[in-house]
């Protein structure tokens, strides 16, 4: 892709030929999941086997590099067939049963493969004798991305290296080069086997905590011995290796100019009151939602959806959508939508990137296939279809702006393509992860797509100005919302409280720690240890994860107030630069180059900082009256956006 916006849908070479097959399947029996992992499980280790046996001077990028990229290309989309039920079928079913051991089998397994040394060493091998200037851009980026650091830096090191005879061999090389190298993983293979398994152990012992504030001093206290372990002076600078901040200092920063510049204060308890919650969602049907939404980024982003009949699908609500390129009408990929609550799935909302848009083996350019899946309540009657609160419809589009992320994306390598597995050790640019789903939500603030996504589910009328207005002015407040009970002040306190539980290095109290940014940040002290809210998420694998909506939002603020704002919401050139510059590299290029690409300058933050202060300086009357148009009647119909 060319550094500069075009308007038009831009190829760096030819495009190659695209396989439009989805290779997904949906009716595995429980003997069929245990079959298929086995299997799965044999032929990726026999290329694993295959390239750590090669003889260290015959490495080349084909035999190595290459080998490993087609076998995680193919590797993705077996392993999705058979986890993604865990996600979405009956809680007791076989199916899920057979998912969830399919899923710890494919865990373990790969826990192993990249503890691979053999592998490692090929890598290297191949990285001191190879003429960068004979790869693509795309092929630097892979080698680094395995490496942890740049080619020339690994030469460089291997010239210095070379002074004392007893380090020329390969294998005394990896042993300097490990002290630095920036790939945890990588660092864990030069580890003596007591200590790797250490590293297990702790694993283990994390994955079978409890949340409460002892345990969870414990979780914190084991993070915080396997980054040392693996050699980084905090958890948070191993979890942030591969973000766009890069260290935790950057993120700590980061979060101390938005505390300092916005002074966020509590918003005042609004539960008291109830101001148009049915009235609104009266005009938000699902199905006129969704037939909006797919519109406007037909529109916007140059693409056309149809509906495939008769897909084989998980379940007989779920429908699939085929996406081709408007102009040229090459097929770019397809998604599910599983928009209706069901036992068994998922509570919140969520997008899953089943088949990732890559080159094959042949050339050809496999379809990329996303799947967004939510949890809203199914009408009883045909007469009373299902109304969204508006709240309902930004997650809706938040969710299908990582899909149309996916979908767009454009890439070499499965490892460079949108990836949302939390659980995938190739994920990274974490924080840049949630901007094109972010950057969605800003058409649900707009009064043309409002009228757009909208029509009153029994007279067809569209949405009184007088209402319109309304919610429009509510975003002041609402907006930064991550549900009813998170504000952007919120926010702040819950990424500060992660870095703080993760960047000390002795022991720490989590509850004081708590009770200590509540009061700092939120001025309000008092909080029991059960109403920390966070204790779940911290918990859970993908920890560090508060701040990236702050860091995700500024960017995508910034992008839609300069371009979109200023050349028109529905300008189609505006959509294809933002598809070419954004959504299209996927995660193959710096997402700082990407953002200048788009915006012709260096990203900022005032865009974002200009919306948050006018949020906290906004009158209290109007907030009172404005935020509740949206309010739910129940606390039930939140369930599905807990945090």
């Amino acid at each position: 892709m060319g550094p500069s916006p075009t308007g038009e849908v831009v190829f760096s070479s030819p495009p190659p030929h695209v396989c439009n097959k989805n290779r997904l399947c949906w009716n595995l029996t429980p003997n069929q999941f245990h079959q298929m992992t086995g299997v799965l499980i044999a032929k990726t280790r026999k290329v694993y086997d295959a390239v750590g046996s090669l003889e260290l001077d015959s490495v080349t990028f084909d035999n190595t590099l290459k080998a490993l990229a087609n076998m995680q290309a193919e590797y993705t989309v077996e392993k999705n067939i058979l986890i993604f039920p865990l996600e979405v079928a009956p809680s007791q079913s076989e199916t899920r049963t057979a998912s969830q051991n399919a899923f710890k089998e494919l865990i373990e397994f790969e826990e192993d493969m990249s503890m691979r040394k053999d592998v490692y060493q090929r890598i290297v091998a191949l990285g001191m004798k190879v003429d960068e200037d004979s790869l693509t851009t795309e092929e630097k980026r892979y080698m680094q991305r395995l490496l942890g650091e740049g080619i020339k830096e690994i030469q460089d090191k291997m010239k210095r290296v070379e002074v004392d005879a007893h380090r020329l061999t390969t294998e005394a090389y990896i042993d300097t080069y490990m002290e630095t190298n920036m790939e945890a993983r990588r660092r864990a293979l030069h580890l003596p086997k007591q200590k790797q398994n250490e590293i297990k152990c702790i694993n283990n012992k994390v994955s079978r905590i409890n949340v409460d504030n002892v345990s969870l001093e414990r979780l914190v206290q084991l993070r915080a011995q396997k980054s040392a372990l693996l050699g980084f002076k905090t958890y948070a600078d191993f979890a942030l290796q591969t973000s766009m901040a890069k260290s935790a200092n950057t993120v700590s920063m980061f979060l101390e100019e938005l505390a300092h510049k916005l002074k966020p204060n509590t918003i005042p308890d609004l539960s008291t009151r109830e101001i148009l919650p049915v009235q609104l969602r009266e005009y938000f049907p699902v199905d006129i939602v969704t037939q909006g939404l797919l519109d406007i980024c037909q529109d916007l982003l140059g693409l056309s959806f149809n509906l495939v009949h008769g897909a084989p699908v998980w379940h007989p609500d779920v429908t699939l959508y085929s996406v081709t390129d408007s102009s040229s009408g090459q097929i770019m990929g397809q998604f599910y939508l599983d928009l209706f609550k069901r036992e068994g799935k998922d509570c919140s909302p969520f997008t899953y990137p089943l088949q990732p848009s890559c080159l094959l083996p042949d050339g050809s350019r496999q379809i990329a296939v996303a799947a967004c899946v939510t949890n809203f309540p199914r009408s009883s009657t045909d007469s009373y279809p299902y109304l969204l609160q508006h709240y309902d419809v930004m997650n809706y589009f938040h969710e299908f702006g990582h899909v149309m992320h996916i979908l767009c994306a454009q890439t070499d390598y499965a490892i460079f393509s949108p990836c949302m597995d939390w659980y995938s050790d190739y994920n990274w640019y974490c924080d840049f992860s949630e901007v094109p789903s972010q950057m969605l939500e800003n058409w649900v603030w707009e009064k043309d797509p409002l009228q757009r996504i909208s029509k009153h589910y029994k007279t067809g009328a569209p949405i009184p100005d007088e209402l319109l207005d309304k919610l429009i002015k509510s975003r002041l407040t609402v907006h930064t919302m991550v549900n009813k009970r998170c504000t952007t002040s919120q926010n702040i306190f819950l990424a500060k409280l992660e870095q703080a539980l993760h960047t000390q290095t002795g022991l720490v109290d989590p509850l004081e720690v708590y009770e200590r940014l509540r009061t700092e940040i939120l001025r309000d002290p008092g909080y029991k240890t059960a109403d920390i809210p966070t204790y779940n998420t911290i918990q859970f694998t993908m920890t560090l994860h508060y701040y990236r909506y702050l860091w995700g939002e500024v960017f995508s603020m910034d992008m839609f107030h300069t371009r979109f704002k200023q050349e028109g919401i529905m300008n189609p050139k505006v959509g294809l630069d933002y598809r070419n510059c954004i959504l299209k590299p996927g995660y193959s290029e710096d997402p700082y180059e990407m953002l200048k690409n788009f915006l012709g300058r260096e990203p900022n933050k005032e865009a974002f900082l200009l919306s948050k202060k006018s949020a906290f300086n906004v009158e209290w009357d109007v907030v009172e009256e404005a935020a509740f148009v949206q309010e739910p009647d129940t606390d039930e119909e939140w369930d599905y956006a807990e945090f």
